[in-house]
């Protein structure tokens, strides 16, 4: 798809080849005409749970984790943003106040649209109503096959789903057939995000290295020494 010149500074690009690939250019300019793409930086907070939803966030670049919070503030990962994605759209859809808070992990480009342009603008392009029931059902098949993984896998089994996610959704260096990829996670994040603690994560990323899967560097970052078995693990 190619966007004109007046079009380009309104759309949101991650998106034209995924959730928007149906929709023409003259949607995507409508659809974007009074919205602005906004950088945050990590740390930052698009929504707390407990807030009401104004609009829907879409995620142009970057990463956001989407946790909930003890009373004793202890944090649980349910979902990982990644662009091209929307979040907060379950809240705002249903009616509801967040049950979860978003912040930023690495800086993010992100698109606010309100739900005046939302119901004026998106619910009235049939094309568009199409890619988004579309994305919620590849959304609700993700979060049942997560909820079966994670009651049949081993920590090590679910590290490496994770793993061969980060590399196929982001850009990795490689020499030859070694690649590097970086974990956007603390390990206490990513014990979240795995239903287990930081403990069993240091050991996993341990017992991958002792099998030559991995060899683990300095500042989260990894080399996969043999990303065939890596898969082999991830898909059992």
């Amino acid at each position: 798809m190619k966007n004109n010149k007046d079009c380009q500074k309104h759309d949101c690009h991650a998106f034209t080849k995924t959730l928007f690939k149906d929709l023409f250019v003259d949607d995507l300019c409508g659809i974007f005409k009074h919205n602005i793409v906004n950088t945050y930086e990590r740390g930052n907070v698009l929504f707390y749970a407990g807030n009401q939803p104004l609009g829907i966030y879409f995620l142009c670049k970057g990463q956001v984790n989407i946790y909930r919070a003890d009373q004793m503030g202890r944090r649980q990962i349910v979902r990982v943003a990644k662009a091209p994605d929307m979040v907060g759209y379950r809240a705002f859809l249903s009616g509801e106040l967040y049950a979860a808070t978003a912040e930023i992990m690495s800086e993010a480009q992100v698109c606010f649209v309100d739900r005046r342009t939302f119901e004026a603008d998106f619910l009235s392009n049939p094309r568009f109503l199409r890619s988004l029931t579309s994305y919620l059902a590849r959304r609700l098949g993700e979060a049942e096959d997560k909820e079966v993984s994670m009651s049949r896998s081993t920590v090590e089994e679910r590290l490496a789903r994770y793993l061969v996610k980060i590399i196929d959704a982001a850009p990795v260096s490689k020499t030859t057939s070694v690649t590097t990829i970086k974990l956007p996670a603390s390990r206490s994040e990513l014990a979240d995000f795995l239903a287990t603690t930081p403990e069993s994560v240091s050991r996993s990323l341990n017992a991958l290295t002792g099998r030559k899967l991995i060899k683990l560097l300095k500042k989260n970052e990894i080399v996969i020494i043999d990303g065939h078995r890596l898969r082999f693990l991830a898909n059992r």
